[in-house]
């Protein structure tokens, strides 16, 4: 009799890459990946493909359209009903451990094991959500079996015991005698991060780093003057294994707040990490800020 089939619930071109990688390493089987997309990046679209590709697994995807709360909730409800309901997996795997849709869809369906898999530095952040929310804490992140992540030596979502660290991205390129330099900037959804700074302070922070590359956040809508931005439907940490392989010789700066890709990359070869800082997001992410000398980044105080 066939198995149950296992559900992977991803939300972001990195949560698809991430779930790509721990189907393939762990060798699961039977996969059925579901793109909940609600930023309309193509770069979510690029992954899933590469994950149909890679891993043979089948796919849904539900986008949401609405505007309105309630009609959102009726549009997903739908959705469920039709593709859904009553239907029973053997595990079900989540990144975005807070998101409504994701609540939603486990009143409808069974499953015997949840597990979890890195949302990025939300995973990290012991003065965040997922540390602190009673909802999360008792009925998801109590209930996981195993934990996969990307980040070692930090402490996670889960007890050690559940943890497991999985090597995802290439960090042993060969490199050349350094003969020059670029600068890299990796964009944030800022309007989500605040509230002292607009979109012209940050224009004039890029401009007066010298940035030659900026890598644009898949939920970001500013748009920056005075930088080259980078057209790519890879992750930035794809793109920069690449980037290294092909000059080898260049030194590589990397300019952000405090962005995932920061401790993604932090032992590739030829890079160095800059995290920028006020006080404002040192009052909201210090301990993010903090950890990050555990990843080779270096904090820059702003003005």
């Amino acid at each position: 009799m066939k198995s149950k089939k296992n559900l992977f619930i991803c939300m972001t071109p990195f949560q698809l890459y991430f779930a790509t990688k721990i189907i393939e390493k762990k060798k699961i089987e039977n996969v059925l990946i579901f793109l909940l997309d609600l930023s309309h990046s193509e770069k979510n679209y690029y992954y899933l493909d590469r994950a149909k590709k890679i891993t043979g697994c089948d796919i849904l995807v539900y986008q949401e359209r609405n505007s309105k709360k309630l009609f959102k909730i009726i549009s997903f409800l739908k959705y469920i009903f039709l593709n859904f309901f009553l239907k029973k997996f053997e595990g079900v795997y989540i990144a975005s451990l807070h998101d409504k849709y994701i609540h939603l869809l486990f009143k409808f369906i069974g499953f015997n094991k949840i597990y979890g898999f890195d949302d990025g530095v939300a995973n990290i952040n012991k003065d965040g959500l997922y540390f602190h929310d009673a909802f999360i804490k008792s009925k998801i992140i109590g209930r996981i079996e195993k934990h996969y992540t990307v980040f070692s030596g930090v402490e996670n979502i889960v007890d050690m015991k559940r943890l497991e660290v999985l090597n995802v991205f290439d960090d042993s390129q060969q490199v050349g005698t350094v003969i020059n330099k670029v600068v890299f900037f990796i964009g944030q959804p800022y309007v989500e991060i605040f509230n002292n700074k607009n979109e012209e302070d940050v224009n004039q922070i890029i401009c007066d780093l010298g940035v030659d590359f900026y890598f644009k956040h898949p939920r970001e809508n500013n748009f920056f003057k005075g930088v080259e931005y980078i057209d790519s439907n890879e992750i930035f940490e794809s793109f920069l294994e690449n980037y290294i392989k092909e000059n080898p010789n260049t030194q590589i700066e990397l300019y952000s707040f405090f962005s995932t890709v920061m401790f993604n990359v932090s032992n590739f070869s030829n890079v160095r990490l800059f995290a920028l800082v006020d006080e404002e997001l040192y009052q909201k992410y210090s301990y993010l800020y903090d950890v990050m000398a555990q990843f080779n980044v270096e904090k820059l105080w702003m003005k």
